[in-house]
């Protein structure tokens, strides 16, 4: 049996693979899973199943009964454990029940209380959960959903759910980055998603400002935009992308960047950072995936695309290359070649398509087969790629569906097969026996049946049906009167019918018969019911016999018993002769019909009585009526072979038969009819029927067949027609010729009968070609045909098909065809066609193929090494079609110079870096035959090697069919440069970190970095190695506080680089490591001991010793408890760390120790950082003493005759003991008056001005012997006619205008100097008060007017001991200078006073020096005066630790400076101390940088910055680097937000993941360790565009009967702008059915016509930017129809509307018939719009027009269309935004300095507005009104506004203070609020009064306002003065002496001396409290006139005030001299 017994069925379309196996014919079935398809084949030994996974994916097949599962969850299912998921496996038919297995296919799932249940429609949730919850069993494991029906089970792939936590679904956010680009180039936009997301965030789309988009705007693959060309209207366009998490649904948008268009720039093309090289150029994608590829190229001249895949060049010249359904064989590397005019660039993507289940290693694949969702078998590390699965015998337990899994680490796929038997008839398996039943009782009978496919059951009475179904749906029941019949399904291949008769009548008794049928055949039962009674004949019909065949009739006899059935024929008993049999049932059977057997027949039945309980009645009797017909019998039908041309005829003719006879003819199963298109002529006469042809052609050919019918039957007669054709072309070879490589395909197809076998020859010798391409007596060899290769093997083997076999020629077995796969050069020549058939003679053609060769290179060196400063030769040969033309060129940018015809080509691009003398290092030269078939050779020779001639040259060869390039990589070895940017940072005190940036390799690998460094005492340097992928080091073990010099080479294996900048650093202070040397104690006295040290060893230092610590213990005992610390502020000399001062000697006298007493020292150093070791204790004794004797007393001498005397005292001379103190005690007696008598000579005079008070010579000059206590000096000019040089005193000018007057209270500390060059004067007149001429200076004199001396007198005498010498400037320096930087700008200096021994008299002073840098020594230093006068008891014993301090402040930041200080006596000043030196602190710069640019960069995500750096002398310190600003901004406000921050080091950098076309505002700043500086002014730049993203909507529907209508919404991120859309339209199952159309970016919508009626086509659109096409939209499938429904040509939308503007709603509707149009509002279909004035519906259009909108109309606006075909609708959200409602204003409280309101506002929450701002209204009450609405920004100073506005920001404060605001006066005050729409009505008004009047200052009474008063000055308590609470604001002082003729004890008020000449004015602030009045004379009285002010007015007061007698005495006598005289209020004249 052959294998069609075996496969009923086999079918490619449908979705279930059947296999029918019949077990009585097959042995074994084998199965092959393959690309969808069954494959199968017999064996010997059983049955195999295979799967086979090298496609990737298989078809699942399902029969239409069998259980499918046409959706099941995905194998990895993510979801939030707070959410819970839901897994829904659905399946196709109703009858189907799902189940759930767990992870190991098996057990079935269970319910978990809370956790996990299986719903009732058979989903499984996975409940939300807490982390407490969360249980691996039941929320990250893996199920299945198994489908099962009576025809089998299947198992849905594993499903394993995983929860996500943390920040997998934690907060994201999107960046874009703004990109800059040139005009004319391209731009990259890149959407940048964190890395804790990125695998569960999809980029949607690009939205962008401009609302036009095309062919300039591509999204890639990856999602990125790219936009090109770039335009001017570019600019400063906004990008940002979409995306969305695919877990958790939230989708979010990025922040908005910019595009910035640069100039354009005339230079060759450039490609995008190597960044996005590695980043983006590597494509991993699966069969079927959608791949695009884009040319990432910026050039602003216009270039030219070419794609190369591997070697192959590709069709397309765009810059984008689309892969749809990609295949495994489109994985490769992929070329894209850029030129302009000035150069070229390419671009490499390396694509790599897997096919998921292709086995990569033996091992890589597990299988598992399932029957009806059982694992029937387990294959593990396969050695083969086939699963094979071995059923041996065929069992009906075997049938069912079988699964195959194939499982990998990336994936699990599956195929499903359902196996069931073909071939097994239906069998009986159960059947009724017979039964007797009485009349009136019930019967049922019942058969089961097995078959395959199920058999349908149909039930017969008698042998006729009275149950025929058509099939069996399962279960039927159906009821006829009496009858029951009812069919169950059992299983896949069984069911049972059964028949139930109730109520039986004797008619029921009769033969049944049970009949299966199925399309494998049938089977049946038959048994009789037999019913008590009878008999009973059943009514007979008349038969037909046919004459020559059996014939039967049938004697239905009803009853039991009977006892015999008899026929009888003519009154004669059947049987009567041979062909009669009378069967047992009562059937007569007639063998071989004739004639005779015509007539009347007759059955008799005839009961048996065997009980008389039997109701029986007698014989009974039945004829029937038999007639005899003949049927057709046809003469044999001969028509054999016969030549094409002749003439032909057939007869049919019906030899036998009953008339009417028809006869027809039938070709190849078809009939004939008299007119038909095979010329074929037909003649027909009762039973002769004949067909002619005139003349035969091979289409007459087939098998033609006679057939006769009459009533009683048919016959046929056929035979086969063949008519000869000797064979011809139809399509006849020509000469061609292809281009070497590529597929030559040259058709030769013939036409003859037989078919002609085609085969094709190659001559093998052509030399004897003739002119036309054939040739004669030449040898031919026969080419292979591609049969000889089975073509499923071969796909099996490879995955491809026969046709891409890459031989060397083929012909193609389906058609004849000569194919050159891959044309090469041997294939050059002449071919025959030949086709022969065996009749006729054969036909050729020779034909002449030709190769044309396009360059191709020979192998060469691809990289070439050479030296700096040599000769390189580089070349290329090449092969190729003769004229070849060759050039070179190299790929740098910066060697932008081609080489053609032997001439160097000089670029224009400013780029180059070759001159005139480089180029001429560049040579070329030629070396070829002139003969076509030879190679060309090309030589590049440079000379003299530079470093810029390193790049990649190439070599480009062309001719007429092509172009090729070689590329040729030269490098140029060099010695490294040197490290960049050395820099020492974390210094510590026995470590720094170096760090430096990677220099030029020299082109060769970097074998280390060398580390050279010393200190300043050493002489050679050490080296360290340092690897060479390292750029920082940290250096240890080194010294503190040591300078060290550094500097570092590069190391190639080519030698060591130049050093680099030598740094220097100096490392840390430490502690001290070692203590003071050479401690040694003095005892100076019992009291005192002196110590000397030297300083600690240099190596022990550690830094600069600033001092030592002593500790001392009196007694060793008592160990280191009873230690007293002492801090010696010794400051060692600046040169303590210099070589050679080791010596250095300190010392320190320790005092008030206790006598005669051991005590024991110790001392350590101190640095900076801190304390080192002590030194060893040195221990002594302190001298022994005694108490002193008392001292004798005597009087030596008196200076006075009889008022002082002069006390003498000394100490016993024999005592033993030192005098340390001596106490002197001086009482005063009594206390006689005694007044000076004498006044002193000019002389006299002069010298005590030129000496010091505190002297003796004053008292020996003026005090008559006792000191004196004051003078005042009294001086003025001489008048003119005065002589200076006459004795004569002039008139006193005591009281007079020009007279000056100077008291003098104390003489200690004041010498009288009145100029430098000393005093010269004469004596006039001594008569108590002096009158001295001064002559220095011409016209002023020196008159010492009156001088009082009071003199404190002693009752016996003046005593004085006073032990005095003269006075020097000092001769020590200040000591302990030391200087604290206090900030930037100021350094406090401390020191204190010389020792007593070097002060030399009373310090008075200190003069500081400081110069602001070391080196500029003393020449710039600059003096400062400080005149700090010092305590009086500085010249004490024990004083010297006074502490003395300046503040130097103005000061350079972060600057040197060096301080140094000395003291000052009265004679002069002293040395100065060392120089201090600090350095002020940092500070932030205080200027910012210049010059800022900021341009798109390269990629759509970048932005380029510059900017000049900060200059040093701004820097205030050490700048770190740079701070760049940037942000979005918003193009409507123009306000940025969200700044972000890029530091850099540099003044140059690109700031990335920016958004594309996004506006961005940068701004610069430097920085210190301190902080910022000055922020830059703000820039602006836009970033570049990207690829548009896909059309949001699309929608299809019909317009006319053979035309669509196309309506798109732009996409919502264009990514720029979008030049124009591309509408597609693909028509199915064609391959040439695409179409496509550009639309302009301002339409959206397109009519498509031409389309054929009922085809399907697909619709989608694209929409383009300047970068290129974006991804398509979804497509929509259409099939063209007649029927036009209604439809909306626009989408369902969101609008926003302002208010009181015209709003318009537009409809398209579209239809045929027309459609009926109508508005609702709210949603409802029934809600018809009501419409109005406001509200119109335009009938043209549909639009609906809402005119003046108000914010009640936002709504929800339904326009709906309908016909009869079809209805549609689209939802309008209207939100008409309106300005807020007017608040609520309240008044919180008032004070003195301020009002405070509340308000509030009555805003709706679901307010599509959002309060931006409230404006406060404030206006003073007696004010005019002014416009409520004019808002201005108004400063709290200007009061003369008549509206003071301010601004709150919403959302409102519950309380707001209003300050500033004048006291005592009334404002009204209201509130506006504001929103994005604009500015609400205005609040209710508030009327506040800040302390109604009284408010002016309250004048003060006359005791209250005088403070003090003495002769020159008199003092003014303004605090008295009352503010009534307003606040005094100022003050104004007018005084003036009062006239000799006013009266001081007078009342009235002297008229007002304000404006003369003698008043003065003082003005005061109002805060002041105290007012003094100056430079008054004495004993004089003043009219004082004050006024005070505040916001409420003013009030003046006057007073009389008097100054007293220069002794202090009131001349009125009182403690007050002063009269209130008047006190004026405003108004108050």
């Amino acid at each position: 049996m052959g294998m069609d017994s075996c496969f009923s069925s086999l079918s490619k379309t449908t979705s279930l693979c059947f296999i029918f196996a019949s077990r009585k014919s097959c042995a074994q079935i084998v199965l092959v899973l393959f690309a969808g398809l069954c494959v199968s084949g017999v064996s010997a030994s059983g049955f195999d199943l295979t799967l086979t996974p090298t496609t990737g994916s298989f078809r699942q097949h399902m029969g239409s009964r069998a259980p499918e599962l046409i959706s099941e969850p995905p194998q990895r299912v993510f979801y939030l454990g707070s959410q819970g998921t839901m897994l829904h496996c659905i399946t196709k038919l109703t009858h189907t029940r799902i189940s759930w297995r767990m992870s190991d296919g098996v057990t079935a799932v269970e319910e978990v209380e809370g956790l996990r249940t299986v719903l009732a429609n058979s989903d499984l949730e996975i409940r939300p959960f807490s982390l407490e919850q969360y249980r691996e069993t039941v929320h990250n494991t893996t199920y299945f959903c198994v489908a099962t029906n009576p025809y089998g089970s299947v198992i849905s792939s594993p499903i394993t759910i995983i929860p996500l936590v943390g920040d997998s679904v934690g907060d994201w956010t999107l960046e874009v980055k703004s990109e800059s680009a040139r005009l004319g180039s391209s731009v990259l936009f890149t959407c940048v998603v964190p890395e804790h997301v990125r695998p569960y965030v999809d980029i949607l789309e690009w939205v962008h400002d401009l609302d036009k988009s095309g062919e300039r705007y591509v999204l890639t693959s990856r999602g990125q935009l790219y936009i090109r060309p770039i335009t001017q209207h570019d600019h400063m366009q906004r990008f940002k992308c979409r995306a969305i998490h695919r877990i958790t649904k939230e989708q979010k948008d990025s922040p908005s960047a910019s595009l910035f268009v640069a100039p354009a720039l005339q230079a060759p093309p450039t490609s995008y950072s190597t960044k996005l090289a590695l980043a983006y150029r590597t494509v991993n994608a699966q069969v079927g995936d959608y791949i695009k590829l884009v040319c990432f190229i910026q050039s602003s001249l216009p270039v030219s695309f070419t794609w190369n895949h591997d070697s192959s060049t590709l069709d397309t010249r765009s810059d984008v290359l689309i892969l749809q359904n990609a295949q495994t064989f489109q994985s490769g590397t992929y070329t894209c070649i850029v030129q302009n005019d000035l150069g070229m660039e390419s671009v490499q993507y390396h694509v790599s398509v897997e096919d998921p289940l292709k086995l990569v290693s033996q091992s890589d694949y597990i299988f598992e087969w399932y029957r009806d969702a059982s694992v029937v078998q387990h294959v593990s590390k396969t050695s083969s790629a086939l699963a094979k699965m071995h059923i041996p015998e065929v069992r009906v337990e075997d049938l069912g569906i079988y699964q195959c899994f194939a499982y990998n680490d990336r994936q699990t796929v599956s195929g499903r097969i359902q196996v069931v038997l073909s071939g097994t008839t239906p069998k009986i398996t159960e059947s009724f026996s017979s039964e007797l039943i009485s009349v009136g009782s019930q019967v049922t009978i019942e058969c089961s049946v097995f078959g395959s496919p199920l058999p349908v059951i149909s039930w017969y009475k008698n042998f006729k049906p009275i149950y025929q179904p058509l099939e069996n749906p399962g279960k039927i029941s159906t009821n006829q009167d009496r009858v029951t019949f009812r069919t169950l399904t059992m299983s896949a291949y069984s069911l049972k019918s059964s028949v139930s008769l109730s109520n039986v009548e004797l008619a029921d008794s009769a033969f049944y018969t049970c009949r299966a049928t199925n399309k494998a055949g049938s089977d049946e039962f038959t048994e009789k019911v037999y019913v008590k009674g009878g008999p009973l004949i059943e009514q007979m019909d008349s038969q037909v016999a046919v004459a020559k065949r059996q014939f039967l009739l049938h004697c239905f006899v009803a009853g039991y018993p009977i006892k015999q059935i008899a026929w009888f024929y003519r009154s004669q008993q059947v049987p009567f002769n041979h062909r009669q049999v009378v069967h047992k049932n009562g059937t007569l059977e007639i063998s071989s019909v004739e004639q005779s057997d015509s007539g009347q027949y007759e059955c008799r039945a005839e009961p048996e009585i065997t009980s008389s309980q039997i109701p029986m009645l007698g014989a009974a009797t039945s004829t029937v009526s038999v007639s005899v017909s003949f049927a057709p019998e046809l003469s044999p039908l001969v028509l054999g072979k016969r030549t094409a041309g002749q003439r032909f005829s057939a007869t049919c003719f019906a030899t036998v038969g009953d008339s009417p006879i028809l006869i027809s003819w039938y070709r190849n199963g078809v009939i004939i009819e008299k007119v038909n298109k095979f010329d074929i002529d037909l003649t027909s006469t009762g039973a002769l029927s004949i067909i002619s042809i005139s003349s035969l052609a091979s289409y007459h050919s087939g098998n033609y067949t006679c057939k006769a019918v009459n009533a009683v039957g048919s016959a046929t007669s056929t035979d086969t027609l063949s008519v000869l054709e000797p064979p011809r072309f139809q399509i006849e070879p020509k000469n061609s010729q292809v281009v070497l490589g590529e597929r030559l395909e040259v058709p030769c197809v013939a036409v003859g009968n037989p078919a002609p076998s085609i085969k094709w020859l190659r001559q093998i010798n052509n030399n004897q070609e003739d002119s036309d391409g054939s040739s004669s007596g030449l040898e031919y060899a026969e080419i292979a045909n591609d049969s000889d290769v089975d073509e499923n093997t071969y796909f099996q083997l490879t995955g491809r098909n026969l046709s891409s076999l890459d031989r060397d020629l083929v012909v193609s077995s389906r058609n004849g065809s000569l194919i050159i796969p891959r044309s090469k050069v041997k294939h050059k020549g002449v071919f025959m066609c030949q086709a022969s058939n065996g009749i006729g003679n054969d036909v050729s053609k020779s034909i002449q193929i030709n190769i044309n060769i396009p360059p191709y290179f020979g192998i060469g060196k691809v990289e070439e090494s050479v030296l700096l400063d040599t000769t390189v030769v580089l070349s290329c040969e090449v092969f190729g079609d003769k004229p070849m033309s060759v050039r070179w060129g190299s790929r740098d940018p910066s060697l932008h110079a081609l080489l053609t015809d032997g001439k160097i080509v000089q670029s224009d691009s400013s780029d180059s870096q070759l001159s005139e003398q480089d180029l001429s290092r560049f040579t070329r030269e030629m070396v070829g035959k002139s003969d076509p078939i030879s190679s060309t050779v090309s030589r590049l020779t440079i000379r003299d090697t530079k470093r810029v001639d390193s790049a990649v040259y190439f070599c480009e060869a062309s001719n007429t069919f092509g172009k090729s390039v070689f590329n040729v990589s030269l490098t140029v070895l060099e010695l490294p440069d040197e490290p960049e940017n050395v820099e020492v940072k974390d210094v510590e005190s026995d470590s720094f970190r170096l760090s430096w940036r990677t220099p030029f390799n020299g082109n060769s690998p970097l074998t280390a970095y060398v580390l050279s460094y010393k200190t300043s005492d050493e002489d050679g340097y050490t080296e360290v190695e340092i690897p060479p992928e390292k750029t920082e080091t940290l250096l240890e073990n080194l010294l503190p506080a040591i300078k060290y010099t550094i500097f570092m080479t590069s190391q190639t294996a080519q030698g060591r680089s130049n050093p680099s900048q030598v740094v220097s650093v100096t490392t840390k202070e430490a502690e001290p490591s070692g203590p003071p040397r050479d401690l040694d104690a003095q005892v100076v006295s019992s009291t005192a001991v002196n110590l000397t040290w030297k300083s600690p060893s240099k190596s022990d230092r550690n830094g600069l010793i600033i001092g030592y610590e002593m500790q001392y213990v009196r007694n060793s005992s008592e160990s280191k408890r009873s230690r007293r610390d002492a801090q010696l502020n010794q400051v060692m000399k600046m040169g303590i760390d210099h070589e050679g001062s080791q010596s250095t000697s300190q010392h320190a006298m320790v005092r008030n120790l206790h006598k005669f007493t051991d005590y024991c020292f110790r001392v350590r150093a101190r640095t900076a950082v801190g304390l080192g070791p002590y030194t060893n204790d040195v221990c002594v004794q302190t001298k022994e003493d005694a108490p002193p004797d008392p001292p004798l007393l005597m009087l030596a001498s008196v200076s006075s005759t009889e008022n002082c005397s002069i006390l003498e005292f000394g100490l016993d001379p024999e005592s033993k003991t030192q005098w340390s103190d001596t106490n002197l005690y001086v009482q005063q007696y009594n206390q006689p008056s005694i007044t000076p008598s004498q006044a002193a000579s000019k002389s006299d005079i002069l010298a005590v001005l030129k000496r010091h008070a505190d002297q003796v010579g004053l008292d020996k000059l003026w005090d008559q012997g006792c000191p004196l206590t004051s003078f005042r000096i009294t001086w003025s000019p001489l008048d003119s006619e005065d002589d200076p040089d006459s004795e004569q005193t002039p008139p006193s000018r005591a009281g007079s205008e020009r007279a000056q007057v100077l008291d003098v209270p104390d003489m200690k500390g004041w010498p009288l100097r009145i100029d430098g060059s000393g005093f010269s004067g004469t004596l006039l007149m001594a008569s108590g008060a002096w009158n001295f001429l001064v002559d220095n200076v011409v016209l002023v004199a020196l008159v010492l007017c009156v001088i009082t001396l009071l003199l404190l007198l002693i009752s016996s005498c003046c005593c004085i001991f006073n032990y005095n010498s003269r006075k020097s400037k000092p001769s020590g320096p200040p000591r302990d200078l030391d200087a604290q930087v206090v900030s930037s700008t100021a350094v406090n200096l401390t020191w204190k006073s010389p020792s007593k021994s070097d002060r030399n008299g009373l310090i008075i002073g200190y003069e500081m020096q400081y110069v602001r840098n070391s080196s500029e020594s003393k020449r710039s230093r600059r003096d400062a005066q400080l005149n700090q006068v010092m305590k009086m008891g500085i010249d004490h014993e024990g004083s010297q630790s006074t502490s003395q301090h300046a503040m130097v402040r103005n000061l350079h930041k972060f600057t040197d400076y060096c301080f140094r200080v000395r003291a000052r006596t009265a004679v002069g000043l002293g040395p100065y101390t060392n120089d201090v030196c600090v350095q002020t602190k940092e500070d932030v710069p205080s200027q910012a940088p210049s010059n800022v640019v900021a341009v798109p960069g390269k990629d759509p995500t970048t932005i380029s910055v510059s900017f000049t750096g900060i200059p040093l002398d701004s820097a205030n310190g050490v700048l770190i680097g740079y701070k760049i600003y940037y942000a979005e901004v918003d193009p409507l406000s123009i306000a940025s937000s969200g700044r972000q921050l890029v530091i850099a080091k540099q003044n140059q950098v690109t700031i990335d993941n920016l958004t594309p076309f996004t506006n961005y505002s940068v701004s610069v700043l430097g920085f210190t360790s301190v902080g910022d500086g000055v922020e830059s002014e703000v820039v602006y730049t836009v970033t570049n565009q990207d690829e548009p993203d896909p059309p949001e909507q699309i929608k299809v529907f019909m317009k006319t009967s053979n035309s669509i209508l196309v309506v798109w919404a732009p996409p919502l991120r264009p990514n720029g702008i979008i030049t124009q859309y591309k509408v597609y339209c693909d028509r199915y199952r064609t391959q040439n059915g695409l179409r496509t159309v550009l639309v302009s970016p301002n339409h959206n919508t397109l009519t498509i016509d031409g389309l054929l009626l009922l085809d399907d086509y697909k619709v989608y659109v694209t929409a383009f930017t300047v970068a290129g096409e974006g991804f398509p939209s979804q497509s929509v499938k259409m099939t063209v129809d007649q029927r036009i429904p209604a439809r909306i040509g626009a989408f369902s939308r969101n609008l926003t509307s302002i208010w009181k503007q015209s709003v318009w709603l537009t409809c398209p509707a579209f239809g045929v018939p027309v459609s009926r149009v109508w508005w609702t509002k709210s949603g409802s279909a029934s809600d018809y719009l009501e419409l109005s004035d406001r509200h119109i519906v335009y009938p043209g259009n549909h639009s609906l027009l809402i005119s003046n909108a108000a914010e009640k109309d936002s709504a929800v606006y339904t326009c709906h269309v309908e016909n009869k075909y079809g209805s549609d609708s689209i939802d309008i959200h209207l939100t008409v935004l309106a300005p807020p409602d007017p608040p609520l204003l309240m008044l919180a409280s008032v004070s003195s300095t301020e009002i405070a309101v509340s308000w509030s506002s009555d805003s709706s929450p679901e307010s599509k507005t959002q309060l931006v701002r409230y404006n406060i209204y404030v206006q003073q009450y007696n004010q005019p009104s002014s416009n409520p609405y004019a808002v201005g920004s108004r400063d709290q100073n200007t009061r003369d506004f008549s509206y003071i506005v301010r601004q709150v920001t919403s959302p409102a404060p519950s309380k707001y203070s209003i300050d500033g605001l004048k006291c005592g006066t009334q404002y009204q005050v209201y509130v506006v609020a504001q929103n994005q729409v604009g500015a609400g009505d205005a609040s209710n008004i508030v009327t506040a009064t800040k302390l109604l009047a009284p408010v002016v200052p309250r004048a003060p009474s006359k005791s209250d306002i005088l403070l003090s008063s003495n002769a020159t000055q008199i003092k003014l308590d303004l605090t008295s003065f009352g503010d009534q609470g307003c606040p005094l604001t100022s003050f104004r002082i007018t005084w003036s002496p009062l006239d000799s003729e006013d009266d001081p004890d007078s009342e009235q008020t002297p008229p007002s001396r304000a404006g003369s000449e003698r008043a003065q004015v003082l003005d005061v602030p109002g805060h002041e409290r105290v007012a003094a009045l100056n430079r008054l004379h004495p004993q004089t009285w003043y009219l004082v006139q004050i006024t005070a002010t505040n916001s409420a007015g003013e009030t003046k007061a006057s007073y009389k005030m008097a100054t007293t007698t220069l002794n202090g005495v009131r001349i009125d006598g009182s403690g007050f001299s002063g009269t209130l005289l008047m006190a004026l209020e405003p108004g108050i004249s």
